[in-house]
Order: C-alpha cells, then sequence, then structure tokens
C-alpha cells in the first residue's frame, strides 16, 4: 500500500523563512518511509471553486493517478458528481473502515 504526500510549499513575503524551513523538515520525516512518495503537480484543473485552495490537493491526486482523496472537508463533495478526470472522495471514517478491513485496491 503507497500513499502519496502532497506537501504545498507556497512563497509569501509575509512568511518566516524559520516557518517554511520547520515545515519542510517536518514533511521530510515522511518521506524516509518505504510507503510514501513525493508528487510534484505539472497540471492545474480547479475543479473546486468554492475553495480554491483546495484545488492543489486534487490536482496533486490526479497527478499521482490516486485512487481516493480523503477529506472531511464538505468543498470536496464537488468531486463526486466531476465526470472528468474522476478522482474518488472518501471521508476519513470511510478510509478507517476500508483500512481496518484491509479492502485497499
Amino acid at each position: 500500500m503507497k500513499f502519496g504526500l502532497c506537501g504545498c510549499f507556497q512563497h509569501d513575503k509575509s512568511t518566516e523563512n524559520r516557518w517554511l524551513k520547520a515545515k519542510r523538515e517536518s514533511l521530510d520525516i515522511f518521506k524516509i518511509l518505504p510507503n510514501v512518495f513525493v508528487q510534484e503537480v505539472w497540471f492545474n484543473f480547479y475543479l473546486i471553486e468554492n475553495d480554491p485552495d483546495d484545488n492543489k490537493f486534487s490536482d496533486c491526486a490526479l497527478a499521482a493517478n490516486a485512487n481516493y482523496i480523503v477529506s472531511n472537508d464538505k468543498d470536496f463533495n464537488v468531486l463526486r458528481s466531476t465526470a472528468f478526470p474522476k478522482i474518488g472522495l472518501l471521508k476519513t471514517a470511510e478510509f478507517a473502515a476500508m483500512l481496518w478491513s484491509k479492502e485497499i485496491p
């Protein structure tokens, strides 16, 4: 089983360099795990209109050819009715149930 890690670093002049460095270092901890990979995004689909900032996660999932996005954020619900590109959406409880039942594709 592999898990994608979508790390989004946005440069903002008001952001302190040490905060950005701490964020990168905390993500580096995940990158050493054998079942985690980092995916870069090369195309933006702009599927989520209610909260455009969430598009970075749907774009990352598409680029990684992910089976699902796991989120309880209601803004992602638009993905359930999007015909193309298709991204599966699971609530955290649904994902946890899949993990426990070992029914992960």
